[in-house]
């Protein structure tokens, strides 16, 4: 499996729940329409920011996070990967992700890597 993972930040000026509104009704039905034949699993994992460091439960001189979202994209082999990345490339496709990102997305703080991920399937991974 190949896990791509994007630590992504709403615009300035948008609420989270506005955020995840867009993500979730406008972004994912686009990626999928582009993609989605490619993916094995596609998540986002919505950070609680009441709870997380520089919350509730911050220690002290913690800063709040600086991101709304960890998003995973796993594909079954290095394959469907590549075939994934050409569709992103496509000057007229990356486009479109451009502009929807622009509309709710802070682009400057977009963070996108693979990870080589362990564990799994048990409590002792």
């Amino acid at each position: 499996m190949i896990k791509l993972v994007a630590v992504l930040s709403r615009k300035p000026g948008l609420s989270a729940e506005e955020f995840r509104t867009h993500y979730e009704q406008v972004h994912v039905p686009l990626i999928l329409s582009l993609v989605g034949e490619h993916l094995a699993d596609y998540r986002r994992n919505y950070v609680d920011h009441a709870t997380a460091s520089g919350g509730v439960n911050a220690g002290p001189g913690q800063d709040p996070l600086d991101f709304d979202v960890i998003t995973d994209m796993w594909y079954a082999d290095r394959d469907r990967f590549d075939r994934a990345m050409e569709v992103f490339r496509d000057p007229a496709q990356a486009a479109r992700v451009r502009e929807d990102e622009l509309t709710f997305m802070d682009r400057d703080m977009k963070r996108v890597f693979l990870v080589d991920e362990a564990g799994g399937g048990t409590a002792a991974g």
